[in-house]
């Protein structure tokens, strides 16, 4: 890039009371590689009282300066963001200095990759020059870590505020710094916004910043706190999932506190609470519905669990799973099903023969589809959208029915989701890592229910469609899991049903896929298919040919994976 190409950008400074600090960071700008015809400074003073203003005026008469008349905290960032005019835009706190090659470096990589909405660097300790982040707690608490250290640059979800590097662009699709946080959360909230608009969030190593020690934080410790934890139980019921919510409210306000005492003899339950009561207090409508339906779905499923008798098809599948390990498979093929859920509870069984016990797998996996189904409404829709599909499961009758009953539809239905996120980060980003762990989820999934041969085949017309996933490898997984299931499917062909209705062996499996169309189950005997009267066979047959075909269309129109995922099939 020479110098001629580069763009013009926009430095904001934040400072409170860090004289000194600022004027380390305003010399390392201005002996950096950039052309300083091509770029502005803005110090943002956060009601400083040690002269920070009469400093820089005084060193750096050039720099624009605009003191608030109070401390605003992170959120003072976005004063100097709205009087920013560059292209791009480096946000650096005052505690940091900047290599020679950072603007150019960094700008350089947003030039070349404009799919990055947020860009950071190595950051190491002024003295001891050793790196900073990320460190074993910072993953541990963010999830940034992923792997061993690497040279090349990665996608993240969060990156730490010291140094963020961003398009101007970028505030039209997420706006400022939220001003609920203070001192702390502005990072990881503005990262994950930008990460749910599509963007990715990379760390580039071939540039560094230096970091002391932090002049923002406050000096008194219930301040500190208050402000610490009103953060995190922001960032949690903003972005994290139903079942994260209640395990970290649970770890917060609990379990946590507790080995905090007995390792610093420090009690922080005052500071805990309050910030999680200042979020209750302010939280949206539609949060106060997931809660509720969280706590109702849950007492509905743990009330049922206990208080429902065991019926007719759960104790078809105890029968089966009671029987020798050589007995269960030819048992098996008196259902209209594969056979792996039978072999599952039949090993369940061996630990504890109890009846209820075979009803656990069906509870575990109905909770945690809680969370699969909220990650993929946000995935393909919003926050809002996930909120109100997961309240929705949790109150849903059938939702509750199929948690406390022994049966394989819940582990077909928790395949189904998990098949379903692994399909849509493939669509997102290939891998083979991602491509062979679909593979294995939809080869359980076959074997579990016959529903999944019209999974594979939605799946197959995406591919097809899209062309995201390389179409000799879905060719080659499509061979795989067919070469795989022909055993069971020969085997069951060789058996007979004596009294039974429903189709076996290839049959089933063809009818798995014909049938939705006429009446949405999947598994119809040749007695119901013959009972339906004409017209409502017409209307289902219309609705569904209807869908197949608004599916397609909108595969080719749109590029919505929602539509081919769920309306196709």
């Amino acid at each position: 890039m020479n110098s001629k190409s580069f763009p013009f950008i926009s430095i904001v400074c934040l400072t409170w009371n860090s004289k000194q600090d600022i004027l380390d960071l305003l010399g390392s700008i201005y002996k950096a590689s950039y052309p300083n015809n091509k770029l502005e400074v803005t110090v943002v003073d956060n009601a400083s009282t040690d002269g920070t203003s009469e400093a820089i005026i005084k060193h750096f008469p050039h720099v624009k300066i605009i003191r608030n008349k109070k401390n605003l905290g992170m959120p003072g960032f976005n004063v100097g963001y709205k009087h920013a005019r560059g292209k791009h835009i480096f946000s650096l706190q005052s505690d940091v200095t900047v290599a020679k090659n950072f603007f150019t470096t960094s700008v350089a990589y947003l030039e070349k990759n404009p799919e990055v909405g947020l860009l950071g660097v190595d950051v190491y300790d002024k003295k001891t020059k050793l790196p900073l982040y990320p460190t074993i707690q910072t993953n541990l608490l963010t999830g940034i870590f992923q792997g061993r250290p690497s040279k090349k640059a990665r996608d993240f979800d969060y990156l730490e505020g010291l140094v963020h590097v961003f398009p101007k662009e970028i505030f039209k699709d997420v706006g400022f710094i939220d001003n609920f946080f203070y001192f702390y959360g502005d990072d990881p909230d503005f990262s994950f916004r930008i990460k749910e608009k599509g963007y990715q969030l990379n760390t580039i190593h071939n540039t560094y910043v230096l970091h002391g020690k932090s002049k923002t934080t406050p000096t008194y410790f219930s301040k500190k706190y208050h402000h610490y934890y009103k953060a995190v139980f922001r960032i949690l019921y903003t972005f994290g999932s139903p079942l994260t919510q209640i395990l970290g409210t649970c770890l917060m306000l609990t379990v946590i506190p507790s080995f905090q005492f007995i390792k610093e003899r420090r009690l922080t339950f005052t500071e805990r609470y309050w910030g999680f009561w200042e979020n209750i207090k302010q939280a949206q409508t539609i949060n106060y519905l997931l809660w509720f339906a969280i706590i109702v779905g849950f007492l509905f499923r743990i009330y049922a669990f206990f208080a429902r008798d065991i019926w007719f098809d759960e104790a078809f599948t105890y029968i089966i799973a009671r029987l020798p390990t050589s007995q269960v498979m030819p048992a098996v093929l008196t259902d209209n099903n594969p056979p792996l859920y039978y072999l599952l509870i039949h090993f369940l069984l061996r630990f504890n023969a109890h009846p209820l016990i075979m009803r656990i797998p069906s509870m575990v996996l109905n909770i945690i589809s809680i969370d699969l189904i909220y990650l993929i409404t946000r995935k393909i829709s919003n926050r809002f959208t996930a909120k109100i599909a997961t309240a929705i499961y949790l109150l849903s009758p059938l939702s509750v029915y199929m948690a406390i009953t022994a049966r394989l539809h819940t582990l077909g239905l928790f395949l189904v989701l998990v098949a379903v996120l692994v399909f849509i980060k493939l669509q997102e980003k290939f891998s083979y890592k991602k491509l062979f762990a679909l593979t294995f989820i939809l080869l359980l999934g076959i074997f579990t229910q016959y529903y999944f041969l019209l999974l594979i085949t939605s799946f197959s017309i995406i591919v097809f469609l899209q062309k995201k996933i390389p179409l000799e490898w879905w060719i080659l997984i499509l061979a795989f899991i067919s070469i795989s299931f022909m055993p069971w499917m020969y085997h069951s062909m060789l058996m007979s049903h004596n009294g039974c209705s429903c189709l076996p062996g290839i049959l089933a499996a063809i009818t798995s896929l014909t049938t939705p169309m006429i009446n949405g189950l999947g598994e119809i005997t040749l007695r119901s298919f013959t009972q339906l009267s004409w017209y409502k066979l017409s209307i289902l047959s219309a609705a569904s040919l209807w869908g197949v075909w608004f599916a397609v269309k909108g595969l080719k129109k749109i590029n919505h994976l929602i539509v081919g995922i769920f309306i196709l099939p």
